[in-house]
Parts: C-alpha cells; structure tokens; sequence
C-alpha cells in the first residue's frame, strides 16, 4: 500500500530473520522466523531489521547476526542493526528489569567498546543501525556516546557516500538452510524440559542452539573473511567464496542438491555439519547423505556431541591447534569435550578412501570428522556440528586459499578488506598480530592514527574486551602538503612551520568560510591535521557530495592525527573541498582549524606471494642441518630447553633422514621431577623425503619460564634411522625465548624413560614449535602532542614490572620521516647499570606510529625493581615524540606501571637518562611478557553456583614467604557481571590493607577472572590475610564448593586451613564466618621476593 500510494519511493521493511536465536524456542508453527527466503524475494521489503544476537552481545564475543543477512545485498536489500543493548547508564534508573538484563555494559568504556564493535560489524557488511532506547528510559543519553558515534558515523560515508565497490566478498560461506529448521529437536516452549531421551535431565534441549551459536562464535575467532547466507542464494553468492560451511542442510530437494553440485568444482571446499541431505522428497536415508558429501556414511542411534581430533598432519587440521570438534558444557563458552547433548540419530564416516580426521568421543570406532579428495573439490564431514576457529582457519586456508588476518584464535576479527574491525576477547589483552594479504597503509580511524604505510602485517596493544577499527589501502599512497601549490586556498590561511608537521609546515585558519580544494586521483583520501582543545570543525565536500565533519578538537595539542574521508572512491579525477566550519565541539575553546596534509592513493600494490604464515612461533634450531645418520639401535632422543617467558609448545620436530619413516613416539618431561607432562604419541610419516617434520600436539602444552624440559622423539623399529651433529651442542644455541645448554642433546635406550646421556655434545635434531604469552606495553593509546628534532638525546622512560618476567621488545613513536640508527639500552634505575644494548635499529622511514626492535636476547626484569629504557633519537634528522604532561600522573598497564616524571632524557649519548622536564613523556617503551604467578587455587574449578544474595566472600591464606600481591581472580559464572568490591585484609587485627577496589565484571565469560591491583600490595612471610570479593549486586551469583576446604591447600609459597573458606553479608567488613568448609574461589596473584 506505501510503495504504491508513493510511487514505490517509500522504502519499507521488516523485523525478521531470527533463525540463528529463533532455532530452538518453539515449533516450527510457533515460531515464523523460517521465511528470509520469501522476504528476499519480495519487491515490496527495502530492508530487514533485528537485534544484536542476545547471548553474543556480551563483551568479548563477537556480537553476531540474528540471521543470515549478509544475504540481503544479494538481493538489493540492506540490513539495519537495532542496537538495543542495555548500557552503563541503566544504573542510575529505577528500572530493575534493565538492570538484570543480561548481557549489557557496566561502565562508559565498555559502552563505547560496545557501541564500536556493534558499529564496526555493521560497516564492514555494508549494514546500517539504529539506537534503540527501549521505551525512552535513557540508556544512551551521554554526550560521549553520541561524540563517538559521530567518529563512526564518518567512517561509514568513507566507506559507502561514494563507492566503486559495494559487495561483500568473503572467502568463506556459511550456509543456512530456513527448510530444515524444523527437523531440529523440539520444545514446547522455553520453560519445557527437553525431550531428548539422551539430553541431561531438567534442561532445555539447547543442542541445536548451541550448533548455531558455538558456530558463530568460531566464526568471528577465525581470521578469515567470512559471510552468512541461505540455501537459496547458493547461485548468487559471490565468486570470491572457495569454502562453503553447510550448517544444518538436512532436507536437501532435487533442486537444492542440483545448486549444491554445481559448486563442486574449481577446488571448492565443501564442509557439511551433522546430516547433510538425510532427508529428501520421499523420506529419510542414509544413501542421501552419501550421494550429497561423495563418502559412504552409516547410522548409530545415538554418539556423544562430541568429536575427538586424531589426524593432525591433515591439511584440513594442520596449524588448527584444535581437539576437539563440537561439545558444550551447558551455559558456558568452553567447547569442552562434554557429552551434556547427544545427537541422535548420528551418523559416521565408513568409506575407505576418505582420510580419518577425527572420532565420536565415546565411540572410538566411529569416524566423525573426515576428507575427502574428490578432484576437482574437497568434501570434509563433522558429524559433531560445530568446527572450532582454527579448523575453520585451517580448511579455509590450507584447502580453499582463504587469506588468515589472524592466527590468534581468541579475538573477533570482521573484515571485506578495507575496514578490518577487531574486539579482543576476555582475557585477551596484548599486542595483536593482523596480516593483510597485500601491502596496504593502516589507519587506526578511531584514533585518527596511521599505523603503518605499504605494510604487510602490524602490531597493535589492545586491552581485553576492547574494540579496534582500522582502515586497510591496498595502494600506493603519497602525501601533498597543504600549503602546495596543488592546494587552492579561499579565504583567509596562514602558513605556520613546526617539526611535528608532516612536511615541516602546515596551514591555519581561524575564518568561517575559508577553503581548500584539492584535485587528485585514485579511491582513498584522508587528511593530516593537527588537533588541540582551541580546534574547531572542517566541513568536507568530495565531488559535490557532503560528507560528515572533521572534528579537530582534543583535550591537548596533537599532531600527525589522520582522518580517513575517502576510502572506495570511483575510478576517475577527484575534487575534495575543505571548509572551515566555524562550529567547534561543546569543550573546545575556539574555531581554528590547522590541515597539514592530503594523502591519496596510487596504483594498488602486488598480492604478497603465498608463503609460511608468521605465526608467533619459535624454534630452537634455525638453519641448522645434520652431519651424520645412523641406525645401530632404537633410542629415546631429546634435547633440553628451557623458555625464558611463559607460553605454549603445540607442535614437535623432527630432522629426517631420507629413509627415515614408520612410527615414532612423541614425549615431553619436566627435568626437574622426571614427569611425562606430555605423551606418549604415536607419529606415523613414509619415508621418501628428508628435512625437518612436524607433529601438532593433540593438546598445546602450557610451559612455565626458567623450567627445564625435555622433547624427545624415538627412531622407528621400522628402519631405526636418525640423524644427528657431533659437537652439535658444544654450545647452547639460543634462539629468541627458546635456551639450550652444552650437552643438550640426550639420549636413552631404554624407550618409555626421559632420555638424560649426553654423548660428544651431540644433536639429534628434536624440536618443538613455541607461542609465547601475550606481551604487553605501558604506553597503549597514548599518543605524541607533538615532534621535535632540536637535538641528539638519550631519551627514556622509567618503570617498574609488577611481576617478575622478560622485556622481548623496544618501542619508540616515530615521526613519518624520522628513520636511521637509533640506540637500544635497558637500564637498571637504581645503580645505573646497563642491563641490555647498546643495540644498532637501523629505522625505516615511511609512517607515523608505534614501531618496534625486538631485543637479541630478552631481559630479565625483577618485580618491584626500576628500570629505564631509552632509545636515542637519529643524528639523521634528530625527531623524537613529545607529550608535555604526559606523564603527570602515572600510568598504569596490565603489569607494568610508570611514574610521574616518568620519561627522562640527557644530551651525554651512551649514558643513562635521568633528567625529568615538565613530565614530559617521550614515547619510550617496553614490551613485557610476564611469568607465571602463584596462586592458591591452581586451576581447580567449583563444585557449584548460588545465586541467593550479596556477600563478601573470601580466602584466608598464609605467604611462607615475603613478596607483593599484584592481584586477585575469582571464578565467575556465565551470567555473574556488574560491580564486585575487592579488598585485602590482615586477619590478625582486622585492618583492610588494600582496597576496597570497584571491579565491573563482565557477563558470558565463565571461569577465571582477573584484576590487577592499582598498586603491589606488599605481605608477609608467616601472616594471615583473607583476600576477599563481593558477588554482584544484582545478579549474586557466586561459586561454592562445600568442603572446598576440608583440608589445607598448599601450592607454592601459599598455604590455606581447613575451614579457610569465609563470608559474611556484612558487605564492607571482614569476613570471618566459616561454613561447611566450603570454598568459595577467591584467590591472590602472589609474586615471593628472592
């Protein structure tokens, strides 16, 4: 009726498409969400509109689509997010239901993290979004949240305004199938038990669900481009896709399985989860499912939900670092293997020629998860549902050449290649590795911060649960400064000279109505200008059209700040004018504005040529190859090692020699008790091809720094080949975090024991693949006011380590033209001694940013103790970062902390800088990756949750020896969020000594939670304290396990007692009431003094 009253210029839309919640609530005749199909199909709907996915709009998970609507653009039709999450601001209105609304945000910053993750993945799929504040109660109503979407705002019309290319291309689909929906199993309604005879007693039938959600969620943690479709556009969906993921085609017609044969060709990866095409037209079989995936399968009336990865050398798993496949412990995110949901019927691999990659958890003799080679495609089967992100990564890349961004495995990464949106998980903090498939110029469009120019990967530090947002130019990019010639000015502008300018000079107006034009060629434009709390707006123009304001104030005085205002243009010439507004932000001071340079792009760059992915991974041997071989007898063989920081072995290698093959035996032992902490495993590989081999670990092995081990790795009874180096280890060889010691290679004839004789200081080439810990900076989102380049200085910062761990890395901020020899030095405050470098970085120049030296050898770095880090600046061109203020107060990051007057300087190169003028801070950093610290609880995990009411909940415990408490953790339950009190206690006289802290903790993150404490708190050796910590003040969830406590637990230099499990509802007191023994998983991160 409006499309025809209007002429059909009325664009009209529906709330629909919920099929990815909507799959388990009701019965198909109850539910209507089955139909996106028909509504695509329809001249009439313009648009579809829904929610954030209810259980993923926690923060840390990906915030995934209701539906399949990547699909929309297929069909000339656009998405709409309604942004309905229940913000921080809930907590000062009388609406308790809101409150309890779970998951939403608890503090400003995780609203904005929030609002930019929501934002983000709406702009990458070329999606639009609305703010929702359900029945007008105030959930948005702060200025910031609206002076943020104004950033995001932008960074959409320089992506969409004007675009040569509006199509989503991802390299891998996902494929939902609305018709088999219904052959799910069922519930009444969501208060109705399930009706599943195998399903756990008392709960709703989620299995389904959770194939749906869990899937999602691996999605996002996949480092792969991906998009969401239906059956139905399986002939339209784009040419770029080389991996299609079948979730749930169960019911596949004639038509359906015609469409699907028809992608089977051209190397195609086809992946179908659970029974693909069991049923057709006429019934229900198992020949179907064998007729669609090309692998004869067979039925069982009932497996686990679980699959168990047995085949890791498989190009479909290889890299994958992935056990199991599918498995879900009820309301948690852990993949686990946890038989709580059985898939009945289930249905198992039986053909002879597919390679077995996998089994039913609780039938080993059942082929779950398999490839198969069908010529011209490759068809894999998981009969356990869901695939993990890294066999995601795995398939997409290895099999379909899908490009990887990220080999993280944790962080939510959504990309279409030129805005690249990434939230990082819980827990997640740390440098963030991203690759790009061709070299590009990065810009962060948050924080207007070019990151890097004609880069093939970058680096950036990220706190947990926070939101980035970059922009990716595949292009040759050149700068043209503003006072050029190339530049029209109208209007009143004054050239004005500076070093922290781009090109030493910028152009300034104070005028309404003043402007520059620019002609230039090429898809991307943005602008170089300068910030500051006097600044005021530039209107943009591109071609005639509008384009949303630049808004140049900040707090303080910033140079370099790049704005992106043109991300896809057209093919053609260009015209961009710039025009001072004469409107400013609500705290700015004036109306100046200051445009230093346009950047444009040129011609694209070259695809970087595939190789080995950079993965994070260590070595112990580099290029290293044997002298000699023999095959006198079977042997056990190893080499020892230690790490210097914490971290994970996943793979183990071997050097083979040309005739060496059949079965080895993989293990890994703790030198220092003799335990097999890993293995044995059975590894099987032909002979034929000599070098080195690796073995992927069925489990990552976690290591712990300054622990030696061992990896050894049998020759086979087969040939008994093995090569080897004499005087191999007549010296360590070290490599990054990876030590060795002289008489490293070891041996044993007694296969099954750890091998300990070292002969002739042999090698016998053992290996393994090590990722360490994440690392982290002090200086994050700082950033310089400015650049000078008046003198040649040693310029530092001072900090100090909270905990006891390794400097990896040094980090200067360069000026774009800052480049030649800069000195690395690590400096012990206290006594001035130089504890690493001096170090030669030879800097490149070509952007403005953070860049990075990795030190030769990392340094040990003491908690509580001081430290200097300094890097000069070149006698080339003498730039160096400047932030006056910045360090007026400290700063404080993950473990690292900084002072006032923290970054110092001195003009004697070579000598320690000591020197502290108006806190300046000159962008002087460490990497810092931490040991391991002691906790009371290890690992242990409850029995149980309540939920009854508020308490202060605590641990009593006893240091045996003196050191500093730099944190605490507790165990947290899926839906525990909001504000939780933390504080430290000496039992003795009851004084809190620490706290009490406010920490919002978000929801959907179960399992252990961290929080560093503001400053060390310093206990000691013999004394009792109780660590203590409030449940929520809505939800009160919190952990129980009765007689947690019947006994002492000792781990480390902490000891517990019996009945050391305390509360009391008195909320700001100690607790002190005992109860059960019960433990309620309040714990202590403890550093001892040595």
């Amino acid at each position: 009726m409006f499309k025809q009253a209007t002429g059909g210029q009325t664009l009209l839309g529906s709330m629909y498409g919920y099929h990815y919640v909507a799959a388990h609530y009701a019965r198909p005749s109850n539910n209507g969400h089955y139909a996106l199909g028909d509504l695509l199909d329809s001249p009439n709907v313009d648009f579809i509109s829904a929610p954030v996915k209810y259980g993923d709009r926690a923060m840390g998970i990906n915030a995934g689509p209701m539906g399949s609507f990547d699909s929309l653009a297929l069909h000339g039709k656009m998405f709409i997010l309604e942004n309905d999450t229940r913000t921080h601001l809930v907590d000062d209105l009388p609406y308790p239901a809101d409150i309890l609304f779970t998951p939403r945000t608890y503090t400003p910053e995780e609203t904005l993290e929030a609002l930019r993750r929501e934002t983000g993945n709406q702009i990458v799929t070329g999606g639009g979004q609305y703010l929702m504040d359900i029945n007008s109660k105030g959930w948005f109503k702060e200025e910031g949240i609206w002076d943020e979407y104004q950033k995001l705002l932008s960074v959409q019309a320089s992506r969409y305004l004007q675009s040569q290319d509006r199509q989503f291309r991802p390299d891998v689909a996902v494929i939902l199938d609305e018709d088999s929906l219904p052959y799910h199993t069922l519930n009444v309604n969501q208060v109705t038990p399930t009706n599943n005879p195998y399903g756990p007693a008392g709960y709703l039938d989620y299995g389904f669900f959770h194939l749906f959600e869990q899937q999602q969620r691996e999605m996002a943690r996949s480092g792969v481009k991906f998009g969401y479709y239906v059956m139905s556009d399986l002939t339209s969906i784009p040419d770029s896709v080389k991996t299609f993921v079948f979730m749930n085609a169960y019911r596949a017609t004639s038509a359906q399985r015609t469409e699907i044969n028809g992608l089977k060709k051209d190397g195609n990866v086809l992946v179908f989860l659970r029974a693909p095409g069991y049923f057709d037209e006429s019934g229900s079989d198992t020949a179907n499912i064998t007729d669609l995936i090309g692998m004869t399968v067979a039925k069982a009336d009932y497996s686990s939900a679980a699959t168990i990865v047995s085949n890791f050398s498989d190009p479909a798993t290889e890299g994958s670092v992935a056990t199991t496949v599918g498995g879900w412990v009820i309301g948690e995110d852990s993949g686990g293997v946890e038989a709580e949901y059985a898939h009945t019927p289930s249905f198992y691999v039986t053909d002879p020629t597919a390679v077995r990659l996998g089994y039913y958890d609780a039938d080993p003799g059942k082929t779950s998860f398999a490839r198969k080679n069908m010529g011209s495609w490759t068809s894999i089967f998981s009969g356990s549902g869901p695939l993990k992100a890294g066999l995601i990564r795995s398939i997409a890349s290895n099999l379909g050449g899908a490009h990887v961004y990220s080999y993280d495995g944790k962080d939510n990464i959504r990309t279409d290649d030129k805005l690249l949106m990434l939230h990082s998980a819980a827990g997640n903090a740390g440098m963030k590795s991203i690759r790009l498939p061709n070299p590009s110029r990065v810009v962060d469009v948050l924080n207007q911060a070019t990151v890097g120019k004609n880069v093939t990967s970058f680096r950036y530090d990220m706190e947990a649960e926070s939101t980035s947002l970059f922009a990716i130019v595949p292009n040759d990019t050149a700068n043209t400064e503003a006072e050029s010639n190339e530049v029209v000015r109208t209007g009143t502008w004054s050239a004005e000279a500076r070093a922290s300018y781009v090109g030493g000079a910028a152009l300034r107006s104070n005028a309404q109505g003043a402007k520059l034009s620019y002609s230039f060629q090429g898809p991307y434009l943005s602008l170089i200008a300068s910030t500051g709390p006097d600044r005021g707006r530039i209107d943009v123009e591109i071609d005639g059209v509008a384009y949303p304001y630049v808004e140049l104030y900040s707090p303080r005085t910033e140079y370099g700040k790049e704005f992106v205002l043109a991300l896809d243009l057209p093919a053609g010439p260009h015209t961009v004018t710039l025009t001072v507004s004469g409107n400013k932000h609500r705290l700015s001071s004036g109306t100046v504005a200051i445009a230093d340079a346009f950047v444009a792009a040129s011609a694209p760059t070259t695809a970087i040529p595939a190789g080995d992915p950079v993965t994070g991974r260590e070595s112990i041997f580099a290029g290293e190859t044997p002298t000699a071989a023999g095959n006198d007898a079977r042997y056990e063989l190893g080499t020892r090692f230690k790490t210097t920081v914490d971290g994970t072995v996943t793979k183990v290698r071997l050097y083979a020699h040309e005739n060496e093959g059949g079965q080895h035996s993989v293990s890994l032992w703790r030198v220092g008790d003799g335990v097999r902490v890993a293995g044995p495993f059975a590894w099987t590989f032909p002979a034929g091809s000599p070098g080195w081999k690796l073995f992927e670990l069925p489990e990552p092995l976690s290591v712990q720094a300054d622990t030696d081990y061992i990896v050894s790795v049998t020759n086979s009874a087969t040939d008994k080949h093995y090569v080897y180096t004499p005087q191999g280890f007549v010296q360590p060889l070290n490599n990054r975090h990876l030590v060795t010691y002289a008489g490293s290679g070891v041996n044993s004839s007694q296969l099954g024991a750890m091998p300990t004789y070292s002969f002739n200081n042999t090698n016998y080439f053992r290996d393994i693949e090590f990722v360490p810990n994440n690392g982290r900076s002090l200086l994050s989102s700082q950033t310089p006011q400015r650049f000078d380049n008046d003198a040649s200085y040693e310029l530092g910062t001072r900090f100090t380590a909270l905990t006891d761990g390794y400097a990896t890395k040094a980090r200067i901020y360069a000026h774009e033209n800052e480049a030649g020899i800069h000195r690395v030095s690590l400096w012990k405050a206290g006594d001035g001694t130089l504890l690493a470098g001096p170090y030669d970085w030879n800097v490149n120049a070509d952007s403005s940013g953070w860049k990075e030296f990795s030190l030769p050898t990392p340094a040990r770095l003491k908690a509580g103790t001081e430290y200097i880090v300094s890097v000069t600046n070149s006698v080339y061109d003498k730039q160096y970062a400047v932030a006056e203020q910045g360090f007026s107060t400290p700063i404080a990051n993950g473990r690292l902390i900084s002072y006032a007057g923290g970054g110092v300087s001195t003009t004697a190169i070579g000598t320690m800088p000591t020197y502290s003028n108006n806190d300046t801070n000159y962008f002087r950093d460490v990497v810092f990756v931490p040991d391991h610290e002691q906790t009371v609880m290890d690992t242990s995990v409850p029995q149980s949750f309540s939920n009854d009411r508020r308490y202060e909940l605590g641990t009593k415990f006893r240091p045996t020896a003196d050191g500093r408490i730099v944190g605490v953790r507790f165990y947290a339950h899926p839906d525990e969020g909001g504000a939780h009190l933390v504080s430290l206690w000496r039992v003795s006289d009851g004084q809190r000594i620490a706290g009490p802290y406010t920490w919002n903790v978000s929801t959907r993150h179960p399992g252990w939670r961290e929080f560093i404490v503001p400053e060390p708190i310093s206990v000691t050796s013999g004394t009792d304290y109780i660590v203590s910590i409030t449940n929520g003040p809505s939800d009160f969830y919190y952990a129980a396990s009765p007689q947690g406590f019947a006994n002492p637990i000792s781990n480390g230099n902490l000891v517990t007692y019996s009945g050391s499990g305390v509360s009391t509802t008195a909320i700001g007191t100690m607790p002190t009431y005992t109860f059960n023994n019960t433990n309620y998983f309040r714990d202590v991160l403890f550093v001892p003094e040595e």
